[in-house]
């Protein structure tokens, strides 16, 4: 504002004096005007800045609300180490009011052992200039110890003299994560204990189960070897000049040895089982002459009985298949002897009907029907439970482990089947079961366009006789008497340590008409092998010096000096364990035979591999 003087010096005329008044009225107006204006703005100008004012202490009242009562701790700390300032969260956690922390040294806070992690986290803040982050523990006023996460920044100062760096360092409580981190720790390390005391126990299990399957194979080998002896010599005493009555008391001996061997094998197989060792082979096979082989082994037990054995297969079921042939004829065999042993009069009738079929396999059901004691509704539950038998009147009168019926359901699983009963108490049971195989490819004429009928004529002297239908397949006519009337044309080499076994298989060779030579063990079998032109090889896998895989191995090597390094080689061997087979066939073995060696059996191996040599050497 502009404020005007007005002088009246020098004039004396009064008119002079109001003229100028008078013009002089409308300025002061003006300015009079402005003069209010500019107080109006001053007064708003004043309540802005009131009003910005209250603003301020507002917000600083909130940023000190926040400032202190924030979750983490806030600190100052200048250059020199000393607390400048602090909010009333950290002090809190302390214990210590601020004042009593500002101008102290920030060391004095912190756990001594943990003085070297503050100094090095300082040193690299000063170096880097960057954020550093630390991990800590603070000391209380109690003396009581927490853990805390810092981070900090480096801030350049306002001091008038120098410009000295400040930091800022916010503090996070972290005592409950330590704990739960010490906790996790600590689980952490019991689970490693746990799960080195489960390594070491599942490393002792290992090693159980290998020496039981050891335990196993040895004690298999070790009962069948001498059962071998007994059986096979016992076999070729039945085949010599005896009264009736030496015939009874040995056909006696021969059947108490074949039940042994049965108990054995049920309980060497429940073992596989109960390990889950037992698996199943895919092998090529003949249905008919499969159920053949099985009334043949039922018929003596049910001829004995006055039992009439009848066998029918559908004419739709495929004979060519492909599975597990022992294993099925385990099964038949273990639900017909049960059938024959409970069974005093009337039949039993194995009957195979086609479940399903499809391009590439067949289902078949497999129905064993006896006219037998039949079996209570509240005892079929627990005819398939392990070493359970309905009463034991059962044992005392029949005998048996009670295993045949699980094994039999768990074989059964395996071939991706079930099996059940249907019985009628006093007037006889069917047990049936259900089993997938592969079919062959098909052969025009072969013999899965046919059926077959295996069937036993009534009466006490009941014989079985086998029948089928034209264009089945037949059993192998290259059989004992092919060979025997080839006037020992075939030479076999024995290789067996065991001389009880010696004299066994030297018997069945001999009635085969086969020339026999015997070595004890895997080295002499090729020391003899270099020298002499034989047709096969009977090989006992455990033998002394070298065993039979070794022998064999050696035989099938292309540096060896052996005659004929192709020549078949029938694995001999008390071990039945899972892999045996395997292994044997693995070492170059051509085929297997289980002890004690059945006379049939060995004669139908020993046909077949003689045959493809004799069509060789054609």
């Amino acid at each position: 504002m502009v404020v005007h003087l007005i002088t009246m010096n020098g004039f004396d005329d009064k008119s002079t004096d109001s003229s100028n008044l008078r013009k002089m009225e409308p300025e002061v107006q003006r300015l009079l005007q402005e003069l209010q204006v500019h107080q109006v703005e001053l007064e708003t100008q004043n309540e802005e800045l009131r009003r910005a004012q209250v603003r301020l202490e507002a917000s600083n009242s909130r940023y000190f609300d926040f400032y202190n009562l924030a979750p983490v701790g806030y600190l100052t700390i200048a250059e020199n180490g000393l607390i400048q300032e602090v909010n009333l969260t950290f002090s809190t956690w302390l214990g210590i009011d601020r004042s009593h922390l500002v101008n102290r040294p920030m060391t004095r806070f912190i756990v001594e052992d943990d003085l070297d992690i503050y100094y090095l986290f300082r040193k690299k803040l000063h170096e880097t200039g960057t954020a550093q982050i630390c991990e800590l523990r603070m000391q209380k006023k109690d003396g009581t110890t927490f853990w805390t996460r810092m981070e900090c920044i480096a801030v350049i100062g306002s001091d008038d003299r120098n410009e000295m760096p400040v930091y800022r360092a916010v503090v996070s409580n972290i005592a409950e994560r330590k704990l739960w981190e010490e906790k996790l720790q600590q689980t952490n390390l019991r689970l490693k204990t746990a799960i080195n005391q489960a390594n070491e126990l599942a490393e002792q299990a290992k090693k159980a189960d290998a020496a039981k399957s050891e335990f196993l194979a040895n004690m298999s080998h070790e009962i069948r070897t001498p059962l071998n002896g007994i059986i096979g010599m016992n076999g070729l005493l039945m085949e010599t000049s005896l009264t009736p009555e030496q015939l009874e008391y040995a056909e006696i001996a021969h059947i108490s040895g074949e039940i042994l061997l049965s108990l054995i094998s049920d309980i060497l197989d429940f073992s596989k089982i109960e390990a889950c060792k037992l698996k199943l082979e895919t092998l090529d096979f003949d249905l008919s002459s499969a159920l053949e082989e099985t009334v043949d082994m039922l018929a003596v037990s049910a001829r004995q009985k006055g039992l009439e054995l009848v066998c029918n297969v559908d004419g739709d079921v495929p004979l060519l298949l492909r599975g597990d042939l022992g294993r099925l004829r385990q099964i038949l065999i273990n639900l017909g002897g049960n059938a024959v042993k409970f069974t005093s009069r009337g039949k039993i009738v194995i009957h195979v009907s086609l479940e399903r079929d499809t391009e590439r396999t067949a289902t078949l059901r497999f129905s064993v029907i006896d006219t037998g004691i039949g079996i209570p509704a509240n005892h079929r539950k627990i005819l398939f439970t392990p070493f359970t038998q309905l009463d034991g009147s059962i044992t005392r009168k029949f005998g048996g482990t009670g295993l045949g019926l699980a094994i039999s359901k768990q074989l059964v699983e395996l071939m991706g089947g079930n099996i059940c009963v249907d019985s009628a108490e006093g007037k006889g049971s069917t047990f049936w079961f259900t089993a997938v195989f592969e079919k062959q490819p098909p052969m025009p004429g072969s013999a899965d366009e046919a059926s077959a009928e295996v069937e036993g004529p009534k009466g006490p002297n009941a014989v079985t006789n086998v029948r089928f239908s034209e264009g089945s397949a037949k059993r192998p006519a290259f059989d004992f008497e092919t060979i025997k009337s080839t006037g020992g044309r075939f030479r076999v080499l024995l290789a067996e340590d065991n001389p009880t076994n010696q004299k066994v298989a030297q018997a069945i060779l001999r009635k085969m008409g086969c020339q026999a030579d015997v070595v004890a063990n895997g080295q002499e079998a090729v020391n003899a092998l270099q020298t002499i032109p034989y047709d096969l090889v009977l090989m006992d896998c455990q033998m002394p010096e070298m065993d039979g895989f070794e022998a064999t191995r050696n035989i099938r090597d292309d540096r060896s000096r052996v005659l004929n390094p192709n020549i078949p080689i029938i694995a001999l061997t008390a071990y039945t364990m899972q892999g045996d087979r395997e292994k044997c066939l693995q070492a170059g073995m051509d085929d297997f035979i289980a002890k004690p060696v059945q006379p049939r059996e060995l004669a139908e191996k020993i046909s077949r591999w003689l045959e493809k040599t004799s069509a060789v050497r054609m």
